[in-house]
């Protein structure tokens, strides 16, 4: 069966299990191309429907183009790593526990009490998480962003405060798109920390996501441990290199400050 993704850039595959899980075969023909990529069109408006019908949001207020106004633009290339996962609310799937105990397994291995989650945000429609299955050469954890939700925003407002994201293959077989919406409350920022937003939908409830500067070591690590030798689809595209140093990080503003409550 042939598959489309997006995720392996533009490649196509034989499906092997689940969504985007696939391995790279021959070409197919020009209209094999067309049909799949239709097809992925498709697939994404069905997650984005999913959601906001989930969330009780108007699918109105939905802008699939990319934002140049929003909170992560600042910290593209910027080596972030995971400080705190906090569940405020579970969903209706255990996939935020899935991802917390990621996150614990992860501290429990550095054994120093900091997590081995690093993010590499691009400027364009994805950004990838290194994890511990990173450091088990499991490669990267990819996000793709779909679009951005303006509800609730004044008239002319374009600031993309609210991203509509899939979730990687690896954390939601069956498919799963979330909100990422931006904390602006300057209260939840506590010493170092450079960007906190919430995870949102039905299925994973409210996970609260805080992040700081990464040191020189992990990003080094960061860098090395990103791509996987067994699966192509564990491989960020674009590749994770940094582009920040950890010093010019740290005289980042938070996201709060650069973005702040309307």
């Amino acid at each position: 069966v042939w598959m489309f993704s997006r995720d392996t850039r533009w490649s196509f595959g034989c499906c092997a299990f689940g969504l985007g899980a696939c391995k790279e075969c021959c070409p197919p023909k020009e209209e094999d191309r067309l049909a799949f990529e239709d097809a992925d069109d498709v697939y994404d408006a069905l997650l984005v429907q999913s959601l906001f019908e989930g969330m009780d949001a108007d699918i109105e207020n939905f802008d699939s183009e990319n934002n140049p106004i929003n909170p992560w633009v600042p910290f593209s290339g910027v080596c972030l790593t995971l400080n705190n996962f906090t569940i405020l609310e579970p969903g209706n799937l255990p996939i935020s526990y899935i991802m917390d105990g990621i996150v614990d397994s992860g501290i429990y291995a550095n054994g120093n009490g900091r997590t081995r989650n690093g993010f590499f945000i691009t400027d364009g429609d994805v950004y990838h998480e290194t994890s511990q299955l990173s450091f088990l050469d499991g490669g990267s954890i990819t996000y793709r962003v779909l679009g951005y939700d303006y509800g609730g925003q004044s008239p002319g407002s374009r600031l993309g405060n609210n991203r509509v994201v899939e979730l990687p293959w690896q954390l939601a077989p069956h498919g799963e798109a979330i909100y990422t919406q931006l904390e602006q409350n300057p209260e939840e920022y506590g010493d170092g920390d450079k960007l906190a937003y919430h995870l949102i939908s039905p299925y994973m409830g409210d996970v609260l996501v805080k992040m700081e500067c990464c040191t020189q070591e992990e990003l080094t690590t960061y860098e090395e441990v990103s791509e996987s030798s067994l699966d192509i689809l564990a491989t960020p595209v674009p590749p994770v290199r940094y582009t920040t140093t950890p010093q010019q990080c740290q005289q980042m503003q938070p996201a709060f400050e650069t973005f702040p409550s309307p």
